[in-house]
Order: structure tokens, then sequence, then C-alpha cells
């Protein structure tokens, strides 16, 4: 009879399996010796006799990696780890509960490795199963572990935060108007007579206030008789962003060309108990009522840009007209050194302060090269199609005898010089003030005869009203009248101005 070990059932000699499935071929009698295990077939394993705990080294003294005996079904489980991959100076105890009978076939028991933290070469065996069942794979080398991965994600998104907020700096400084900076005391002033490299007289020359102390916490008011047009638009928007750099509160009013409302307007900022205005009177040049209401409330108001007939303001600051007109009639009649006629075209109305001072220097400039000069009797009303009228009408009165034409302002100019061209006067010259973008358009085509204007910075007139009346604030003295330096724009540096 044999005995089966897995059972302890008893067959029949020669039974080849015993009932429970298990091969008895090669098994011994329970009246005989059992035969020494061969080389190639190892005894089997008695899943009924329990393991004894055993201390392992790791790694063992022959650092050597330890081959299992094949099992009894003829597979053979999977290598044990080498030393060379594992922790050093490991030392575990093996559960019993580990290896627990079952159904099939469980080959003897193998050198029990170290415990592989996760993200290592080898991975884990699955609890409740021994090695053989849940074999160590090797991760391919260019697998993302957890750690790895999380790594790469926030070295990534910390990269793209600091590009955003790069990207979102540079355009916000991009987007913020320019604080342009007057001119030093000392530069010289066009007038009649003078030798423009070395003289200048006092009354004309541009004075700035001492440097701005910001004073926190204030809150003026933007008066503003027409917001029409980009220039007093820029000054508006010039006043409030250096007001708001100080800190200080501003509230804008635009009257929309309406004397009585601009007065109400004044009220009103007084009414709100602001503590300073700065007010733009756009083309008018007095507004007698609103500046006494400023005066009785005894609040600070600087003018920016329209100088009034009225003197009882703190300050003006705005463009020195004269000097302007008078750099552009000397650029002019600098063509013609053999003289000829200049034909000057005004704005309007006949007491237009600005447009009396652009003329008076520009006349002071012909006389002083010789130039004969005509005033056109129309006015150009300070826009293209008035102004090419006017220029129709001077061509049928004079005859088309015309050398030079000097506008106060620009788009006037423009207009004149389509007149010219539809009457076939191609050679006549054209100067005329603001630098608007049309005016330096056409001065960067090859050929054209518009030479010349001259450039008033509405942002730079803006910013330094705020600082004329920061210095107010701070009890420093200003001066009271202050030009604002002007560049002349000619077809040699136009480009740098588009």
């Amino acid at each position: 009879m044999a005995l089966c070990p897995r059972c302890s059932a008893q067959a029949d000699e020669g039974t080849p399996r015993c009932t429970c499935g298990y091969q008895l071929s090669d098994q011994p009698t329970n009246d005989s010796q059992p035969a020494a295990p061969s080389q190639q077939q190892p005894p089997p394993h008695d899943p009924v006799q329990p393991r004894q705990p055993r201390r392992v080294t790791w790694p063992p003294a022959s650092a050597q990696p330890i081959s299992p005996s094949p099992s009894p079904n003829g597979s053979t489980p999977p290598p044990a780890v080498s030393a060379a991959s594992s922790s050093p100076d490991f030392a575990a105890q093996e559960d019993p509960s580990q290896a627990l009978p079952g159904p099939r076939d469980v080959g003897p028991p193998y050198s029990v490795g170290p415990p592989y933290p996760a993200g290592e070469q080898f991975s884990r065996p699955a609890a409740g199963l021994p090695s053989a069942e849940a074999p160590a794979t090797a991760k391919p080398a260019n697998q993302l572990t957890g750690r790895k991965l999380t790594a790469v994600l926030v070295t990534g998104a910390l990269l793209l935060g600091g590009l955003g907020f790069a990207a979102w700096w540079f355009a916000l400084r991009d987007s913020s108007p320019p604080v342009a900076v007057a001119p030093p005391s000392d530069l010289p002033t066009l007038t009649p007579g003078l030798n423009t490299a070395t003289e200048a007289p006092p009354e004309l020359t541009p004075t700035q206030a001492p440097p701005a102390k910001p004073t926190a916490d204030a809150a003026i008011c933007m008066i503003n008789l027409s917001l029409g047009g980009d220039y007093y638009a820029s000054i508006d928007n010039a006043v409030r962003w250096r007001a708001n750099e100080l800190g200080w509160t501003v509230d804008s009013f635009n009257a929309d060309g309406d004397i009585d409302k601009l007065v109400s307007n004044v009220q009103a900022c007084l009414a709100s108990e602001a503590d300073g205005i700065i007010l733009s009177g756009a083309w008018v040049n007095d507004y007698p009522e609103a500046l006494d209401e400023i005066d009785r409330a005894g609040i600070p108001v600087v003018l920016v840009d329209r100088l009034t007939t009225t003197e009882n303001f703190t300050a003006w600051v705005g463009p020195e007209n004269t000097n302007m007109g008078q750099e552009v009639g000397r650029y002019l009649a600098d063509q013609l050194p053999g003289g000829g006629t200049a034909v000057i075209i005004r704005g309007g109305p006949e007491d237009n302060s600005i447009g009396l001072a652009r003329t008076a220097g520009a006349q002071a400039a012909f006389a002083d090269a010789g130039i004969r000069v005509e005033v056109a009797t129309d006015f150009g009303a300070w826009n293209a199609d008035d102004g090419q009228k006017a220029m129709k009408n001077v061509i049928a009165q004079m005859n088309g005898t015309i050398d030079i034409v000097f506008c106060e302002n620009d788009d006037m100019c423009l207009g004149a010089l389509e007149a010219a061209n539809d009457a076939g006067l191609n050679h006549i010259i054209f100067g005329g003030i603001d630098g608007s973008q049309y005016a330096k358009a056409e001065m960067s085509v090859a050929g054209s005869r518009y030479l010349v204007t001259s450039f008033s910075d509405p942002e730079l007139i803006g910013s330094q009203g705020v600082d004329v009346l920061n210095d107010i604030f701070g009890g420093n003295s200003v001066v009271k009248m202050q030009g604002i330096y002007s560049q002349l724009i000619t077809q040699a540096n136009v480009q740098d101005y588009l």
C-alpha cells in the first residue's frame, strides 16, 4: 500500500495518482524506507508541517543570488533578488502565516528579500501570497514613478506661473502712460533777434517746480471743458494716471464744451470738499465765474494747456505757443534763403490766445528772414475741411503767388495741402503745430511738401500739472507760469515719432 503524503490516504501499490490528485508514481510505500531524493527531483514540500521561523540576514555572505529548487509540478520559480540590488544590512523574520497550505502545488520556501519601498526597482509582493505567486518584477527604466511625476508636474506649474506673471508685468508696464521729463531750464528759447545757442529771455524759459513730494490721501478734481479729440483726452488720462500713482483720489468732469456746465462742475467739485483742482479750458480763453468760485473756496487750482486772461489761478502748465510758432516759422524760412511769400491760416476766433501766440511767433521768424507775410481772412476752425476752404480762398485772392503756408495746427495745414495739390501748386511748402499722427504720416512720405511740425505732448502737460499741485500741497513755492518745452519734428527725424 502507498501512503499519500498530501491527504494521508492509502492507495494500492502501483496506483499512479491518489484520489486527491497527488502524483504517487515515485512515492515510497508505508512499509519501506523512503528513497533519497535525487538532484533532479527534490522531495515534495509537506504543507502540513509549518515552516519554522528563521532569521535571514541580508545580503547573504556569499553576495550571490539564491537559486531555488524547481517545484514538484515542474515549474521553476522566479529568481530571488540579488544582493547587489537590495538595501544594505537588512534582517527580517518570516511569518509562518504567510505560507498556508492550499490545494495547489506549492514549492519549497525561498529566501526572503528586503521590502522595497514604492519607487525602487522592485515592487513588494501582494499580501497573503508567497513570493512564488507574486514575483518581483523590474520596472522599465523610462517609467515615471509617483514622486517623479509629481515633481515634474509641480516644476512645470511653477515655470508656467512664472512666465505668466512676467507676461502680465510687462504688459501692465507697457500699458502705463510714460512720465516725460521737461528739459532743463537752461535750454534756449527762440526769440527774434537772439542767438538761440547762447541767449534766452528769462520770462520765456521753461521753469520746473521742485521735485514732487507725494501727499497721501489727497482728493482732487479734473475739470475739462471738453474731452473731444485725442489731445484733451490724453491730458485727462495723464492727470488721472499720475494722481493715482501718488495715491490720490480723482473725480473727472466733462462739460462737453458748455461754459455754464463747466461752472456747475466746479461747484459740484467744491461741494465734495476736494483738496485741489486741475482745469483744462480747451479753446476758451477765460471763465472768470468758475475761477472766482475756486478762489473763494481757498483751494489751489492749476490750469493745464489753455492760459486764461484772468489771473486768479495758482499755477499754469502748458505749451510755450509763441516759441513753437517761432521754431516752425524759422525752419520754413530757412528753406527759402532767397525770400518769398508766406501765408498764415488761423484757427479762430480772433481772441484765441493759443492761436494768437503761435501766429505771433511765426510772424517774428518770417520777419527776421525777410519773408513777406499774408494772413488769411478766413479761419480754418482747427480742422482739415475748413483749412482746405480757407486755402482755396487764399489761392483765388493771391493768384498762386505763395511759397510757404504756416497753420496754427496740423489739421488745418493738411487741408491746405490738399487744396494746393488740387490747384496744381506743387512748389508750396507747409508747416503746422501739434505733431498729429496724420501730419507725421504725411511727412514720412517721400517727396512730401509737409516739412515740419512742433510736438506739444499732452501727457507731459497733464502729469506735470499734477506734480505742480503736489508741490503746492507740500508747501513748496512754485513758479506760476510753467511753459513746457516742445520738440521740433522734421522729415529728418519723423520716423522716431511714428
